[in-house]
């Protein structure tokens, strides 16, 4: 082997150290523990019907009904063991357990992207810490945005490979992004992939510029074109989750509606041809907010009540009035954030770093390497779209021009973009300042109206940041405001009531101003060092080694102290103990938590009992479920909690009806966990669904809510959109211990369910076709007084050819015989035709009906709900759900996963070799 090992030390030594701050910052992971993941949470929620089935019959659903009456698994967990990259993610991350594994593939990413761009290995390794320590990854990491946070570590490594590809050799360039962008793609982040993209768009176009110059354009073309091959690759990588992703998007929420902006009326939409304008800028980022960029309390960090903040309730220095005012105020339903901001919440800042920030003002001036342009336009792009509502003129240009982004929510999710660019902006300076400190020392810039040398020049700079940032110290009200909108609203609203309201909240803002001068002042000492240090290095005080060690270690201290806030080890407070009774480590829990994360509540297990008390059978798989988890978790401190919730298991095997847990039903995963909801958590849901929520939800809610109030039943009979979807159970109470019967109410116990005796069932026959002509009808007669969905079936004239003319009784029963998630068998006995409806949502791209094992067409009937007609006689009628392209995509993973990494390999076997790759 002729590797040189000298040569490539520095490597090593890099790895070693981002192992070493990887496993620091998150060394709870040694000890047991798990982060505390909000998200995660959910996700097990509403994958645990799909995990279930998976251990018990060795396969993949593709379809859940864990949530809003079923839906496509595509969004929600599919496994793609074909697609081989995952054995090099494991190899890159070096088998390291999470989160440790996501934090030191951030660090080794951009070390990456520094190397493709020739900056010196120490040089690259200070450019890691300045985007791998990011105050952004962490809070996403802390509130559970996986798959968010792997696609954005492999950002930076795409971008490089982008760059060496027509910078230096365009085939291992390209090899590289076939590896790294299928490594992204299988993060199943698109919003992210298309972040990327929209740096990589620019900086093509600047290649572009710069072989067309430089008379080099059948080059340009021939790297171009390995690009195009590249991503190819990386695409069919990943078929199974993008051609299964593209195939489900246009009956998903995010895709066209069949209904008219007429038939909405009040509940008309801002259309883009995606989803709802208002609902993709819902979180847009302030304004004034974006120097969160450099000062990380500019609106006062992350969204929680001042109740719980001791640096107000336990702080000698603030009055009593100000704490009795909080206290006040929250009596009120007041709760007075530590965030004011405008967003509804956030868990934190975008803190992209003060000591970063500054390397970057002053690449802006000196960086002579022209990538600084295309990057500084689609920086200043990205903090505008960032924006949102504040700036909609350009938010609805891209909406409704830009292909594809108005599928994407959250559109503050776009600053990943400024978090790549800062830091690379910055490093590419510093490296270019460290290595040429001669040519800087000696050139001029030319402003049009005078000239002027870069050290004259970068005192100027360097002045205007410092005093920049003095200003902010001292009088931040100057630029900025100290309560949200929302908060002016409240304000106003108590000053009526009580004049002293105005000078109680002066107070208040007179400690928010406090907290941001006192983070303003943090970040004018780390950046007067880096410039300082600058200084030095200019008048040759210091070498360039210090200099590079020295800056290194204050932005270390920079990001880790700000991204310490909002992801840490520490123990919740006792003032949150006190309030909350939370305690223990605040961000981290036992692992058997992380896989079990909702524990049965007194009305879930009351539902449980209801059931097994009617089927003997099922009592028995429930009872030996749960003693097989006790042996096997004995040595658990969460054995009972585990064998509680896998009793659910084993119950939601056997059965098949749907729950609404009243509160929060559609923004809760934890029904999900343990039956199947009328609700959930999903931003993905089947389009006609979601606009059934939309018409009649809340309508049929608030009936709910007055029926339990009154205790007038009968109006629960309206509920079309409960009763037609199976909605057996309504938990009021999830403390109740007891199923209370509508007619017959059970008052031995505390009641916590009610028993619908309107859901209707699994599947009924009705007695009469209700034809209509196109979407607006269907779902308008839903809502009319003559629909009763237990006798009329409500059908689009579409389907007239399948139903054609039918005579029937209405009056056959039909029986559920087996359940599985993709596949459901039922019976039924008839003496004439019947047109069965079955309380399961429709989606005929998967689901195919079967009779007597013959394959035969089902209808859409009431709008989400399937269909089928049969003749009479005995029939067995089987449900099953197949996706072929799920199938057809593995092959084309498996093979073009294989290609990607033997290209992989021959490139490294080159490289230990020593021997020249070859090149165009």
């Amino acid at each position: 082997m002729n590797y040189n090992l000298k040569e490539n030390y520095p490597h090593f030594v890099a790895v070693l150290f981002f192992l070493i701050v990887s496993i620091t910052y998150l060394s709870p992971v040694l000890n047991g523990y798990a982060l505390k993941q909000d998200d995660i949470d959910n996700h097990k929620g509403v994958a645990k019907e799909i995990r279930d089935h998976r251990e018990e019959y060795n396969e993949e659903p593709l379809w859940t009904n864990s949530m809003f009456g079923g839906m496509p698994a595509t969004q929600v967990s599919v496994k793609h063991d074909a697609n081989l990259l995952s054995y090099a993610q494991k190899i890159m991350s070096l088998g390291l357990p999470h989160p440790i594994s996501v934090l030191f593939l951030y660090l080794l990413g951009f070390y990456i992207l520094c190397i493709c761009l020739s900056i010196k290995p120490w040089l690259s390794i200070v450019g890691s810490i300045m985007f791998g320590l990011s105050s952004f990854f962490f809070i996403s990491l802390s509130v559970g945005h996986n798959s968010k946070i792997m696609a954005m570590a492999f950002m930076p490594m795409i971008l490089g490979a982008f760059i060496y590809s027509y910078r230096k050799k365009a085939i291992v360039g390209s090899i590289l992004m076939a590896l790294f962008l299928g490594l992204e793609l299988k993060s199943n982040h698109v919003q992210i992939t298309y972040y990327t993209f929209m740096i990589l768009i620019p900086l093509g176009f600047s290649e572009l510029i710069r072989f067309y110059k430089a008379k080099r354009m059948p080059s340009f073309f021939k790297t171009t074109g390995l690009l195009v091959v590249a991503g190819l690759l990386a695409v069919m990588c990943n078929s199974g989750n993008l051609f299964m992703t593209y195939d489900y998007l246009p009956d998903s929420q995010r895709g066209p509606s069949e209904l008219t902006s007429n038939t909405l009326g009040d509940n008309a939409k801002a259309k883009t041809g995606g989803l709802d304008i208002n609902y993709m800028t819902n979180w847009s980022y302030g304004v004034g907010e974006s120097l969160n960029f450099i000062i990380p309390n500019v609106k006062g960090g992350g969204s929680g009540p001042y109740l719980l903040d001791e640096n107000l309730m336990e702080n000698n220095d603030v009055s009593t009035r100000l704490k009795n005012f909080v206290k006040d105020a929250y009596q009120k339903g007041w709760t007075i954030s530590s965030y004011w901001g405008n967003q509804p919440s956030t868990a934190g800042p975008v803190y992209i770093g003060a000591t970063i920030f500054v390397l970057f003002f002053l690449g802006l001036f000196f960086l002579s390497d022209r990538i600084k342009w295309p990057l500084l336009i689609i920086l200043l792009i990205s903090i505008f779209l960032s924006w949102g509502h504040n700036w909609m003129f350009l938010t609805k240009l891209f909406a409704d021009f830009f292909p594809g982004y108005s599928k994407f929510r959250s559109v503050t999710m776009i600053l990943v973009i400024a978090e790549l660019i800062l830091p690379l902006l910055g490093i590419l300076w510093l490296f270019q300042f460290v290595e040429k400190k001669s040519d800087f020392l000696n050139k001029e810039v030319d402003l049009k109206f005078t000239k002027i040398g870069n050290l004259n020049l970068f005192y100027i700079l360097s002045s205007v940041v410092v005093v920049f940032f003095l200003t902010l110290v001292i009088s931040p009200d100057l630029f900025l405001n100290f309560t949200s909108q929302n908060e002016q609203q409240i304000i106003n609203q108590l000053s009526v009531m009580d004049p002293q309201t105005g000078s109680y909240v002066s107070e208040l803002i007179d400690f928010r101003i406090g907290i941001l001068s006192q983070d303003a002042l943090r970040s004018l000492i780390l950046i007067s060092i880096v410039l300082v240090l600058l200084f030095l290095f200019i008048k040759n005080k210091i070498s360039k080694h210090i200099l590079i060690v020295s800056i290194g270690l204050t932005v270390l201290f920079d990001m880790w102290g700000v991204s310490k806030r909002y992801l840490n080890n520490n123990d919740h407070s006792d003032l949150e103990t006190q309030l909350t009774r939370k305690s223990g480590l605040k961000y981290w829990q036992d692992y058997d938590l992380k896989i079990y994360p909702h524990s049965p509540k007194a009305a879930d297990l009351a539902i449980r009992d209801y059931e097994i008390a009617l089927n003997n059978d099922l009592r028995i798989d429930v009872q030996n479920t749960m003693r097989d988890v006790l042996n096997e978790f004995e040595d658990s401190d969460y054995r009972n909690r585990i064998a509680n919730i896998q009793s659910f298991k084993a119950l939601n095997l056997n059965t098949n009806y749907r729950v609404l847990e009243m509160g929060n039903p559609l923004n809760t995963a934890r029904t999900s966990f343990l039956h199947k909801s009328i609700g959930g958590y999903s931003a993905v849901k089947v389009k006609r669904v979601q606009e059934l929520i939309d018409f009649y939800f809340q309508k049929e809610y608030n009936n709910l809510n007055n029926s339990l109030k009154s205790n007038q039943f009968d109006l629960l009979k309206s509920n079309h959109f409960f009763n037609m979807l199976n909605t057996k159970y309504y938990i009021f109470n999830t403390d109740g211990n007891a199923v209370v019967d509508f007619v017959n109410p059970n008052r031995d116990k505390t009641p916590g369910v009610l028993k619908n005796p309107y859901a209707l069932g699994n599947a009924w026959t009705v007695k009469e076709i209700k034809w209509v002509p196109n979407a607006d009808a269907e779902i308008s007669f839903l809502n009319d007084s003559s629909f009763d969905p237990s006798n009329i079936a409500v059908i689009d004239e579409k389907y007239r050819e399948i139903i054609e003319d039918i005579s029937m009784s209405g009056n056959s029963k039909v029986n559920l015989l087996s359940y599985r998630a993709n596949q459901l068998e039922y019976e039924i006995q008839s003496e004439s035709e019947e047109l069965i409806v079955f309380s399961e949502v429709f989606y005929d791209k998967g689901w195919k009906a079967f009779v007597d094992g013959v394959e035969t067409p089902h209808v859409r009937i009431n709008y989400v709900l399937r269909g089928l007609k049969v003749s009479p006689g005995t029939h067995q009628i089987l449900f099953k759900y197949d996706l072929p392209i799920f199938k057809y995509a593995s092959v084309i993973s498996f093979s073009s996963s294989i290609i990607v990494l033997l290209l992989v390999l021959l490139m490294l076997f080159f490289k230990l070799k020593e021997r020249q790759f070859p090149e165009i």
